[in-house]
Protein backbone atom coordinates (compact mmCIF):
# COMPACT_ATOMS: atom_id res chain seq x y z
CA UNK A 1 0.00 0.00 0.00
CA UNK A 2 1.18 3.53 -0.73
CA UNK A 3 0.48 5.90 2.12
CA UNK A 4 -0.01 9.57 1.28
CA UNK A 5 2.10 11.94 3.33
CA UNK A 6 -0.01 15.03 2.66
CA UNK A 7 -0.05 17.01 5.89
CA UNK A 8 -3.04 18.95 7.08
CA UNK A 9 -1.54 21.73 9.16
CA UNK A 10 -3.55 23.69 11.68
CA UNK A 11 -2.62 27.25 12.56
CA UNK A 12 -2.79 26.38 16.25
CA UNK A 13 0.50 26.23 18.12
CA UNK A 14 1.10 25.52 21.76
CA UNK A 15 4.05 25.66 24.14
CA UNK A 16 5.32 22.24 25.14
CA UNK A 17 3.42 21.43 28.36
CA UNK A 18 5.43 21.97 31.54
CA UNK A 19 3.79 18.93 33.14
CA UNK A 20 3.57 16.05 30.68
CA UNK A 21 1.91 13.65 33.10
CA UNK A 22 -1.84 13.17 32.75
CA UNK A 23 -4.68 11.82 34.85
CA UNK A 24 -5.55 8.14 34.89
CA UNK A 25 -8.18 8.72 32.20
CA UNK A 26 -5.58 10.15 29.80
CA UNK A 27 -2.50 8.16 28.76
CA UNK A 28 0.64 10.16 29.67
CA UNK A 29 1.99 12.22 26.81
CA UNK A 30 5.70 12.45 26.14
CA UNK A 31 8.46 14.48 24.62
CA UNK A 32 10.52 12.49 22.18
CA UNK A 33 13.45 13.66 20.14
CA UNK A 34 13.10 11.94 16.82
CA UNK A 35 16.02 12.06 14.44
CA UNK A 36 17.40 10.73 11.22
CA UNK A 37 21.06 10.37 10.37
CA UNK A 38 22.16 10.67 6.76
CA UNK A 39 24.68 8.57 4.90
CA UNK A 40 27.68 10.67 3.83
CA UNK A 41 30.48 11.94 6.04
CA UNK A 42 31.15 15.66 6.48
CA UNK A 43 31.32 17.99 9.52
CA UNK A 44 28.28 20.11 10.40
CA UNK A 45 28.17 23.56 8.84
CA UNK A 46 29.44 26.20 11.22
CA UNK A 47 31.08 23.68 13.56
CA UNK A 48 34.74 22.81 13.46
CA UNK A 49 35.77 19.21 14.09
CA UNK A 50 37.74 20.36 17.13
CA UNK A 51 34.60 21.92 18.63
CA UNK A 52 32.68 18.70 18.03
CA UNK A 53 35.36 16.65 19.73
CA UNK A 54 35.65 19.04 22.65
CA UNK A 55 31.93 18.95 23.31
CA UNK A 56 31.80 15.16 23.05
CA UNK A 57 34.53 14.91 25.69
CA UNK A 58 32.70 17.42 27.91
CA UNK A 59 29.69 15.15 27.40
CA UNK A 60 25.99 15.29 27.81
CA UNK A 61 26.09 11.64 26.74
CA UNK A 62 27.22 8.79 29.00
CA UNK A 63 30.46 7.88 27.25
CA UNK A 64 30.85 4.50 28.99
CA UNK A 65 27.63 3.35 27.29
CA UNK A 66 29.06 3.41 23.78
CA UNK A 67 31.01 0.21 23.22
CA UNK A 68 30.40 -0.66 19.57
CA UNK A 69 31.97 -4.12 19.79
CA UNK A 70 29.45 -5.36 22.38
CA UNK A 71 26.55 -3.30 21.01
CA UNK A 72 27.03 -4.72 17.51
CA UNK A 73 26.33 -8.31 18.62
CA UNK A 74 23.16 -7.37 20.50
CA UNK A 75 22.02 -5.19 17.60
CA UNK A 76 22.51 -7.89 14.97
CA UNK A 77 20.69 -10.57 16.98
CA UNK A 78 17.68 -8.43 17.88
CA UNK A 79 14.22 -9.44 16.64
CA UNK A 80 12.12 -8.94 14.56
CA UNK A 81 14.86 -7.04 12.70
CA UNK A 82 18.19 -5.59 13.78
CA UNK A 83 17.81 -2.70 16.20
CA UNK A 84 19.43 -1.30 19.30
CA UNK A 85 18.31 0.23 22.60
CA UNK A 86 20.69 2.38 24.66
CA UNK A 87 19.33 2.33 28.20
CA UNK A 88 21.49 5.07 29.74
CA UNK A 89 22.02 7.46 26.87
CA UNK A 90 23.03 10.60 28.73
CA UNK A 91 23.94 11.94 32.13
CA UNK A 92 20.49 12.04 33.81
CA UNK A 93 20.79 15.59 35.17
CA UNK A 94 21.79 16.90 31.74
CA UNK A 95 19.06 14.98 29.92
CA UNK A 96 16.54 16.52 32.37
CA UNK A 97 18.03 19.91 31.48
CA UNK A 98 17.45 19.17 27.77
CA UNK A 99 13.83 18.31 28.49
CA UNK A 100 13.41 21.48 30.57
CA UNK A 101 14.88 23.67 27.80
CA UNK A 102 12.60 22.14 25.17
CA UNK A 103 9.50 22.52 27.34
CA UNK A 104 10.24 26.12 28.32
CA UNK A 105 11.48 27.58 25.05
CA UNK A 106 10.07 25.68 22.05
CA UNK A 107 6.63 25.72 20.48
CA UNK A 108 5.06 22.70 18.77
CA UNK A 109 2.59 22.73 15.88
CA UNK A 110 -0.21 20.22 15.47
CA UNK A 111 0.32 17.98 12.43
CA UNK A 112 -2.01 15.35 11.09
CA UNK A 113 -2.05 13.08 8.07
CA UNK A 114 -3.37 9.59 7.33
CA UNK A 115 -0.13 8.31 8.92
CA UNK A 116 0.28 10.38 12.09
CA UNK A 117 -1.27 12.74 14.62
CA UNK A 118 1.37 14.59 16.63
CA UNK A 119 2.63 17.94 17.89
CA UNK A 120 6.06 18.71 16.45
CA UNK A 121 8.65 21.43 16.91
CA UNK A 122 10.83 23.03 14.28
CA UNK A 123 13.74 21.05 12.86
CA UNK A 124 16.31 21.42 15.63
CA UNK A 125 19.09 21.42 13.05
CA UNK A 126 17.89 24.88 12.04
CA UNK A 127 18.90 26.22 15.45
CA UNK A 128 22.39 26.60 13.98
CA UNK A 129 21.13 29.19 11.51
CA UNK A 130 21.79 32.86 12.27
CA UNK A 131 18.06 33.68 12.29
CA UNK A 132 17.55 31.35 15.30
CA UNK A 133 20.65 32.40 17.26
CA UNK A 134 18.67 34.02 20.07
CA UNK A 135 16.61 30.86 20.55
CA UNK A 136 19.69 28.60 20.41
CA UNK A 137 21.29 30.62 23.21
CA UNK A 138 18.37 29.63 25.45
CA UNK A 139 19.06 25.93 24.73
CA UNK A 140 22.74 25.42 25.65
CA UNK A 141 22.43 21.81 26.85
CA UNK A 142 20.23 20.87 23.90
CA UNK A 143 22.77 22.38 21.50
CA UNK A 144 25.57 20.46 23.22
CA UNK A 145 23.58 17.23 22.87
CA UNK A 146 23.02 17.86 19.15
CA UNK A 147 26.73 18.54 18.68
CA UNK A 148 27.52 15.19 20.29
CA UNK A 149 24.90 13.22 18.40
CA UNK A 150 26.19 14.48 15.06
CA UNK A 151 29.86 14.59 16.04
CA UNK A 152 32.37 12.07 14.64
CA UNK A 153 32.62 9.86 17.73
CA UNK A 154 28.92 9.13 18.08
CA UNK A 155 28.41 8.79 14.33
CA UNK A 156 31.24 6.26 14.30
CA UNK A 157 29.58 4.31 17.12
CA UNK A 158 26.30 4.14 15.18
CA UNK A 159 28.02 3.17 11.93
CA UNK A 160 30.00 0.37 13.56
CA UNK A 161 27.00 -0.90 15.51
CA UNK A 162 24.57 -0.97 12.58
CA UNK A 163 27.10 -1.82 9.87
CA UNK A 164 25.93 1.06 7.70
CA UNK A 165 28.28 3.25 5.71
CA UNK A 166 29.81 6.42 7.25
CA UNK A 167 27.17 8.87 8.41
CA UNK A 168 26.85 12.55 7.68
CA UNK A 169 27.23 15.37 10.16
CA UNK A 170 25.01 17.59 8.01
CA UNK A 171 22.37 15.45 6.32
CA UNK A 172 19.95 14.85 9.17
CA UNK A 173 16.52 15.75 10.53
CA UNK A 174 15.76 16.19 14.21
CA UNK A 175 12.68 17.45 16.03
CA UNK A 176 10.90 17.09 19.36
CA UNK A 177 7.50 15.41 19.18
CA UNK A 178 4.69 15.33 21.72
CA UNK A 179 2.04 12.61 21.58
CA UNK A 180 -1.09 13.66 23.43
CA UNK A 181 -4.21 11.54 24.01
CA UNK A 182 -5.11 9.95 20.66
CA UNK A 183 -1.73 10.76 19.12
CA UNK A 184 -0.12 8.07 16.98
CA UNK A 185 2.25 7.17 14.17
CA UNK A 186 1.06 4.27 12.03
CA UNK A 187 3.12 1.42 10.60
CA UNK A 188 5.77 2.39 8.03
CA UNK A 189 9.39 1.49 7.19
CA UNK A 190 10.96 5.00 7.33
CA UNK A 191 12.31 4.84 3.77
CA UNK A 192 12.66 8.45 2.59
CA UNK A 193 15.43 9.73 0.31
CA UNK A 194 18.91 8.86 1.57
CA UNK A 195 17.75 8.10 5.13
CA UNK A 196 20.17 5.57 6.63
CA UNK A 197 19.47 5.36 10.37
CA UNK A 198 16.45 6.36 12.46
CA UNK A 199 16.55 6.96 16.19
CA UNK A 200 14.27 8.11 19.00
CA UNK A 201 15.46 9.66 22.27
CA UNK A 202 12.86 9.52 25.03
CA UNK A 203 12.54 12.52 27.34
CA UNK A 204 9.50 11.29 29.22
CA UNK A 205 8.87 11.68 32.94
CA UNK A 206 11.61 9.80 34.77
CA UNK A 207 9.05 7.70 36.64
CA UNK A 208 8.47 4.00 35.91
CA UNK A 209 6.65 3.53 32.58
CA UNK A 210 4.41 0.54 31.94
CA UNK A 211 2.77 -1.00 28.91
CA UNK A 212 -0.57 0.30 30.16
CA UNK A 213 0.70 3.87 29.80
CA UNK A 214 0.94 3.43 26.01
CA UNK A 215 3.37 5.11 23.65
CA UNK A 216 5.58 2.09 22.95
CA UNK A 217 7.67 1.87 19.79
CA UNK A 218 6.27 -1.26 18.14
CA UNK A 219 8.39 -3.30 15.72
CA UNK A 220 6.88 -5.63 13.12
CA UNK A 221 8.01 -8.93 11.64
CA UNK A 222 7.11 -9.77 8.04
CA UNK A 223 4.24 -11.97 6.83
CA UNK A 224 5.61 -11.86 3.30
CA UNK A 225 7.87 -9.74 1.08
CA UNK A 226 7.51 -6.11 2.25
CA UNK A 227 4.34 -7.10 4.14
CA UNK A 228 4.32 -6.38 7.89
CA UNK A 229 2.50 -8.79 10.18
CA UNK A 230 -0.85 -7.77 11.63
CA UNK A 231 0.46 -7.59 15.21
CA UNK A 232 3.79 -6.15 16.40
CA UNK A 233 6.52 -8.58 17.46
CA UNK A 234 8.11 -6.29 20.05
CA UNK A 235 7.31 -3.13 21.96
CA UNK A 236 9.95 -0.77 23.36
CA UNK A 237 8.74 1.35 26.26
CA UNK A 238 9.42 5.11 26.06
CA UNK A 239 11.57 5.12 29.18
CA UNK A 240 13.34 8.34 30.12
CA UNK A 241 16.93 8.68 28.89
CA UNK A 242 16.83 5.76 26.47
CA UNK A 243 17.43 5.73 22.73
CA UNK A 244 16.05 3.23 20.22
CA UNK A 245 17.69 3.09 16.79
CA UNK A 246 17.80 0.98 13.64
CA UNK A 247 19.17 1.04 10.13
CA UNK A 248 16.43 1.85 7.63
CA UNK A 249 15.70 -1.18 5.46
CA UNK A 250 13.16 -0.92 2.62
CA UNK A 251 10.29 -3.32 3.17
CA UNK A 252 11.77 -4.54 6.47
CA UNK A 253 12.08 -1.87 9.20
CA UNK A 254 8.36 -1.56 9.87
CA UNK A 255 7.40 0.18 13.10
CA UNK A 256 4.81 2.44 14.66
CA UNK A 257 4.14 4.44 17.82
CA UNK A 258 1.43 2.76 19.87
Amino acid sequence: AIVSHRIRRSNVTFPLPKDLSCSVSCPPSKVRIFGVLGDTRSPPRGLSMSRETKRFKASVLSLATFDASSAREAYASAEPYAHGVVTELGIPSKMKAVRRELVEHLTAKYKESDLFKVYQTMDLGNLRLAEHRDLAEKLPVTMALLDELYGPSFRDFISKTTGCKPLSGTNQDCSANVYMKGGHLLCHDDVIGSRAVSYIIYLTDDEAWSQADGGSLELYALDGPAQPAFNPARGILPTFNTMAFFAVQPGVSYHQVQ
